[in-house]
């Protein structure tokens, strides 16, 4: 049975993570957050893993406040690298840059000059890619994922869930510019992340986990409308400027180390998320 240390497991992905890892065998999880060790405490962190003794860990905790605990928090990871077979970041696409993205980025995309970007998030992705690249740490990936969505995702702020929860709340589809990006849907993403936690020694330390296929935004609003049942007249584009950003990766290198990348329908996908939206509790789900 291989033992897995989830960092963030209560936030999107981690939750994800943990499911889908609880619901089989051949797999031990333990969640952890903030509550259960300081991840920026290298001393608490190490008697942590030493006391499960995992296989794996995956450090999917962030803070979207304090750069510098980002920061401190890969650091601690270095350090107990070497209780661990792999440790696996989830990266994103951010570490790109928005005033640099173009269409089907590969990993050496990234910003060889200094970059400053424009909030703590993607700074701290930025530098903690910067730092792995320069890291003797061999057994430390980087995952970068793009368009992510599924259940617990930040429903205030993701287009998808956040069109699916104002159809429950009795509002309009809205959608700012028809954009394109490049989706995954959650269940896609955790298939590939176990392949290539299967992997016994990966080529590179930092990959793209994506699709390399963007979906324009006019695209996906058009399937919510399909979903819930309304007319595509109902939709509302507050800014009907034409277009050409595309937020999107090229996925070669992790396809040619554990196969393609499935990709559900996106109307299969999105129906499985609104059945999900619609068992949880209304008084949850309230917009601001």
């Amino acid at each position: 049975m291989k033992k897995i240390i989830v960092l963030g497991a209560k936030g999107f992905i981690g939750n994800n993570l943990c499911e889908f890892f609880d619901n089989q065998e051949k797999y031990q999880v333990f969640p952890l957050s903030r509550v259960d060790v300081d991840f920026t405490d290298i001393e608490a962190l190490t008697e942590k893993i030493k006391d499960i003794s995992p296989n794996y860990i995956i450090h999917s905790a962030v803070s979207l406040e304090n750069f510098e605990n980002n920061i401190r928090m890969f650091y601690a990871l270095e350090k107990v690298a070497n209780l661990v077979d792999k440790i696996i970041l989830i990266g994103s696409g951010a570490e790109y840059i928005s005033a640099r993205y173009k269409p089907l980025m590969k990993e050496n995309y990234f910003p060889k000059e200094p970059v400053y970007p424009v909030d703590i998030y993607t700074l701290s992705k930025y530098t903690i890619a910067k730092l792995l690249s320069i890291s003797n740490t061999k057994n430390i990936y980087n995952l970068r994922v793009f368009g992510i969505y599924g259940p617990y995702e930040d429903f205030q702020r993701r287009l998808i869930s956040n069109n699916l929860v104002r159809n429950l709340n009795n509002m309009p589809l809205q959608y700012n510019r028809n954009v394109a990006f490049d989706y995954l849907y959650i269940d896609d993403f955790l298939s590939a992340l176990e392949r290539f936690l299967s992997l016994e020694k990966p080529m590179q330390n930092t990959y793209n986990l994506c699709v390399g296929k963007a979906y324009k935004f006019k695209e996906i609003m058009e399937t919510i409308a399909e979903v819930v049942g309304i007319d595509l007249s109902d939709i509302i584009l507050n800014d009907p400027t034409p277009s050409n950003y595309e937020y999107s990766g090229d996925p070669t290198l992790i396809e040619n180390e554990i196969g393609k990348i499935e990709q559900t329908k996106l109307v299969d996908a999105i129906t499985n998320l609104y059945s999900w939206y619609k068992n949880q509790d209304l008084n949850s789900l309230k917009l601001n």
